[in-house]
C-alpha cells in the first residue's frame, strides 16, 4: 500500500501538470481531493478516499487524456488501491 503522503504528492503532480497544460480537466477532481485527504484522520478513511479517486481518474482517462508522466502518476495510484 502506498502512503497518504505518496498519494498526495501524486495527486499534487497531477493538480500542477493539468495548470500547466492550462486545462481545467480534473483541476476541481485533484483539488477537492487534496483537501479530502489532507484531512482524513486514518488510513481506512485514506483507503477510501483512494478508491473514489480512482473512479474519477478513470472517468477523466475515458473522456480526456493524460500525458504520458500524468498516466505514470494514475498507474502509480490504481497500484496502491490493491
Amino acid at each position: 500500500m502506498i502512503t497518504k503522503s505518496e498519494i498526495y504528492q501524486a495527486v499534487s503532480y497531477l493538480l500542477e501538470s493539468a495548470k500547466n497544460r492550462d486545462t481545467s480537466q480534473g483541476v476541481l477532481v485533484y483539488t477537492k481531493f487534496l483537501d479530502m485527504i489532507d484531512a482524513a484522520q486514518d488510513d481506512k478513511a485514506v483507503r477510501e478516499l483512494l478508491v473514489r479517486l480512482n473512479r474519477s481518474l478513470a472517468g477523466i482517462e475515458a473522456h480526456g487524456d493524460f500525458t504520458d508522466e500524468e498516466f505514470k502518476r494514475v498507474l502509480f495510484l490504481r497500484k496502491g488501491e490493491g
